[in-house]
């Protein structure tokens, strides 16, 4: 009610009432029964048509969706793909912040500016992996396993940077910093230039104990500590737009950027998993971790594929099994299946036997793998669909065994 009423008297209309005790100010509120009966019909003329055109949007939403789904596989990620490119647009428009994540162990020398010096070592890049057959003349494998709680992974940054010390090395004379991917962007946005902790927790050049960078790693490796910028945690504001980036990104001024560091533990985090539960993360890798507040790992753990990363909150670690999964399929598919979808391959798979036939696939497929994986058991009349088959069974016994392992 709108009615003006003066100080300390009721509204004949509504009977609210204004009171004024010690300075403060309150409005007492009473049952009013609605006395224009003629409002009604303007809330069922408004109302109803607003309720039903609302209805009629989710039923809409369904009817389109079961239609897109009879497309097959193909059409619902590229659905999926669409409304994640839409959402993110609208994110940006209506952004608070910007949060940068990314894989980890890969990054770059830059200089003062932030210009690249040498391309980015992708983790695919396999001349990493011979310069992890040797690195004994630096460190023993153990060691760097015991400091850092890292695995053995040829993709590790140390690895990166040994191969540039090796054969670039007036590069790193010149570098004014080691940028990780994540931290790349971050300074494409703020023109700060910062470490993100869980990404340099991926490097196999942090020491576990301290989280910081390890000196005794660094010095045996012949790397300069001061090339590393200032760590952050994930969920630190490492700056704020700056105005090109604005520009840019139409974006207003003073929107900060937050550092989210590696996406294994941007996915760990929000998925809402509690301490000592384990946490799968299924992609390119299948990465199997718990959330803990210590991890003591042995030697065979190690060869099993354990490593051991910082947890995006700080004082929790993440103990955890790696290997490779959704690469494998992806090898099959592009190798037998010349793009057919996999609709196909898994209408082919369900006519196979469990056990394959005596088919069975090593999934070992990495350069770094100790033994190069295998497909055993190939005889006259066996076809694509014993192989597609065989991956999916080894992969899925890989993570029943891991599991077990972590669980121990």
């Amino acid at each position: 009610c709108k009615t003006e009423v003066p100080l300390g008297e009721s509204c004949t209309y509504c009977g609210g009432k204004l009171t004024k005790q010690s300075e403060m100010l309150s409005f007492g509120i009473v049952h009013v029964p609605v006395r224009d009966w003629f409002c009604w019909n303007d809330l069922l003329r408004i109302g109803l048509p607003a309720g039903l055109a609302s209805v009629m949007y989710a039923l809409s939403n369904l009817i389109i969706q079961a239609g897109v789904n009879g497309f097959g596989t193909m059409t619902i990620a590229s659905w999926t793909v669409f409304g994640k490119i839409d959402s993110v647009f609208w994110m940006i428009i209506d952004s608070f912040g910007i949060a940068v994540t990314t894989f980890g162990v890969d990054g770059a020398l830059v200089n003062e500016a932030g210009e690249l010096l040498y391309p980015v070592i992708s983790w695919k890049c396999p001349r990493t992996a011979e310069v992890m057959k040797r690195v004994a003349e630096y460190m023993p494998q153990g060691m760097l396993n015991s400091i850092s709680g890292v695995g053995e992974f040829a993709f590790n940054t140390i690895y990166k940077l040994i191969w540039l010390k090796e054969n670039r090395p007036e590069l790193l004379e010149q570098a004014h910093a080691w940028l990780f991917i994540s931290n790349i962007l971050a300074h494409r946005l703020t023109g700060v230039m910062a470490t993100d902790r869980t990404m340099a927790g991926t490097s196999q050049m942090t020491d576990l104990c301290t989280g910081d960078w390890s000196s005794e790693i660094l010095s045996a490796i012949g790397i300069r500590k001061e090339l590393f910028p200032p760590m952050v945690n994930a969920g630190d504001t490492i700056g704020t737009l700056t105005p090109a980036a604005c520009e840019l990104l139409g974006l207003p001024n003073a929107v900060p950027v937050v550092s989210t560091g590696h996406d294994t533990q941007f996915a760990l985090f929000g998925s809402g998993v509690q301490e000592n539960q384990p946490f799968l993360s299924s992609g390119t890798w299948e990465i199997l971790m718990l959330r803990t507040a210590k991890a003591s790992l042995e030697p065979e753990d190690y060869a099993a594929g354990a490593t051991v990363e910082y947890d995006s909150k700080t004082g929790l670690l993440n103990p955890g099994l790696q290997w490779i999964a959704s690469g494998i399929i992806e090898w099959v598919k592009a190798t037998c299946y010349n793009g057919e979808s996999f609709d196909t391959m898994d209408a082919e798979a369900e006519k196979i036997a469990p056990g394959c036939d005596g088919v069975k696939l090593i999934p070992d497929f990495l350069p770094s793998d100790a033994v190069p994986g295998s497909i055993q058991g190939l005889v006259l009349g066996r076809t694509r669909a014993h192989i597609y088959r065989a991956a999916m069974e080894a992969l899925t016994l890989r993570l029943k065994q891991r599991l077990e392992k972590l669980e121990k």
